[in-house]
């Protein structure tokens, strides 16, 4: 299995549901992935890997398909005889399809999110034009996440018969038992009183994120609901992104401020407490403009919290408006300002009924353990199959 950055966050958060379930059916499994955006990140993904009996092979890079990183990549391969290749994250894929075209074993790739390909326009289209190839030519089976992510693989030539579609799915936390006094002091950080009415979206700054969107439609509801709160939880990313994420940032604390809503949106920051944020919130946001299939949303209603979401992603199966929450058009501000209102003017039972719908929801579709079973289902008969 490949992943171009170390990670327990998104694909890596995937990928570790994958590797338990893989292990579990008797797999073994080794992991070579490229450095973490941060290094606190890549100690963890390690440690959590390691805990479940995977090997990691860490290079120092992954992506670029250059000579040294290719022989590299195809000596741990051909050391470890593996029956099947997956790679995971966009920038791995092509190289982990050629891997596996090379060793004559199937190919998988696990979709996880809609593509972008991020560059100049002739860096763009060599980047597609070298994922589509690899993509269409020699993955024996594309894992995607969503229809909407099913259509955009079709887009690169891959038939539907080999294409299917496996959201994401976490492991739902106990609910954390905090004392009024702790309860209190983490609305404080997150810039709300006992009354408020908080709100919270989790994710990096990013403009895939819809961070601009949001403050723009929670601007439209604050001015008349004045105990209402937005605690927007991530910060910039590393890497290659790093340029994009800062500007993003400056330009989103200067909309709010221009906004006037500066007193009620809180820029908190990375935090590795999320579950704990997540207990003493009113209910959640997520706005992004494209996604696979969102872990924010997922814990967010596995804490059972009410949500708004986007419909990047189409509808989440088993979703029902008004018993979840609700879902406006990616990138329409006013939409998703009503949506907010909605949730907004919840009284605290109603709140609480739909927050306990939503963990119901989780538990018995997204279950981390359920959707890693399946995918090791998948590439069990997909190995059987190709041995036969």
């Amino acid at each position: 299995m490949t992943l171009a950055s170390a990670t327990v966050l998104g694909a890596g958060q995937a990928a570790l549901s994958f590797c338990k379930a893989l292990r579990r059916s008797g797999w073994r499994v080794v992991v070579i992935w490229g450095p973490p955006s941060r290094n606190e990140e890549g100690v963890a993904a390690v440690q959590a890997m390691e805990e479940v009996g995977v090997e990691v092979h860490a290079l120092r890079r992954l992506v670029a398909p250059t000579v040294p990183v290719w022989f590299t990549l195809r000596a741990i391969a051909k050391a470890n005889r593996p029956d099947v290749v997956i790679g995971v994250m966009q920038r791995d894929r092509a190289i982990a399809m050629a891997l596996s075209h090379s060793l004559g074993v199937p190919g998988v790739v696990a979709a996880q999110n809609q593509h972008i390909f991020w560059g100049s326009p002739l860096i763009s289209w060599g980047k597609r034009m070298i994922y589509t190839f690899a993509v269409r030519n020699w993955a024996s089976l594309v894992v995607c996440t969503s229809e909407r992510v099913r259509d955009e693989i079709e887009s690169f030539g891959v038939s539907r018969e080999r294409t299917t579609i496996l959201p994401n799915g976490i492991s739902p936390a106990p609910r954390p038992s905090l004392s009024t006094t702790e309860r209190d002091a983490l609305r404080a950080e997150l810039g709300a009183g006992p009354e408020s009415t908080l709100l919270l979206n989790v994710g990096r700054l990013d403009p895939q994120k819809g961070q601009d969107i949001l403050v723009e439609a929670f601007a439209t509801c604050a001015r008349t609901r004045r105990h209402l709160r937005l605690a927007l939880i991530g910060g910039i990313s590393g890497g290659a992104a790093k340029n994009r994420t800062v500007a993003f940032d400056a330009m989103l604390r200067n909309r709010v401020d221009r906004l006037g809503v500066g007193d009620q949106v809180k820029f908190v920051g990375w935090r590795s407490d999320v579950w704990r944020l997540l207990a003493v919130a009113d209910g959640y946001v997520h706005a992004s403009r494209w996604e696979g299939f969102s872990f924010a949303m997922l814990e967010a209603m596995a804490a059972s919290l009410p949500v708004v979401i986007t419909d990047c992603s189409g509808t989440p199966e088993g979703f029902i408006e008004c018993d979840h929450g609700w879902i406006a058009p990616a990138g329409d501000a006013d939409a998703l300002a009503g949506a907010i209102a909605h949730l907004a003017d919840l009284t605290p039972d109603a709140r609480s009924r739909m927050g306990e719908a939503g963990r119901h929801l989780v538990e018995e579709r997204y279950e981390s353990d359920l959707i890693g079973n399946r995918f090791a289902d998948l590439v069990g008969r997909l190995v059987k199959g190709h041995h036969s």
